[in-house]
């Protein structure tokens, strides 16, 4: 490689390492207490998937006692759908909020014994809460 393609990755390598470059991290905390009743918390646009979890945690504590992390990732949009009448449950990342509903949406449908509803859904674009 030349000198001046080395040049050019170090430049690229810098601006993409550099601090002022934004992270979307984000995590989603799923609690079950008794058959139906749900609780969950999330947090995205995060710089850290740490930050992330330890949020999703802390925002899904008030709502049950056995939270848990179920999945998280950067980028994308996620969904968590559940059951309507039991236990079933499915959270799903993909590249827009259509898509990832309708991915939970089956998924639970298919593990469960009655309806599911999509309960939360987030993309790392908007802004965290």
């Amino acid at each position: 490689m030349s000198r001046s393609n080395w040049t050019a990755v170090l430049v690229l390598l810098a601006i993409f390492a550099s601090p002022g470059v934004a992270r979307a991290d984000w995590a989603l905390a799923l609690s079950q207490d008794g058959r139906t009743h749900w609780g969950y918390g999330s947090s995205w646009n995060q710089d850290t998937i740490a930050t992330a979890r330890r949020k999703a945690l802390t925002g899904c504590a008030p709502h049950g006692e056995n939270c848990k992390i179920v999945l998280d990732g950067a980028g994308g949009c996620v969904a968590l759908a559940v059951g309507l009448n039991d236990n079933a449950w499915h959270a799903r990342q993909a590249k827009d909020r259509r898509e990832a509903a309708q991915g939970a949406l089956d998924q639970c449908v298919k593990d469960s014994s009655g309806d599911c509803e999509v309960k939360h859904s987030f993309c790392d674009a908007e802004p965290s809460e």
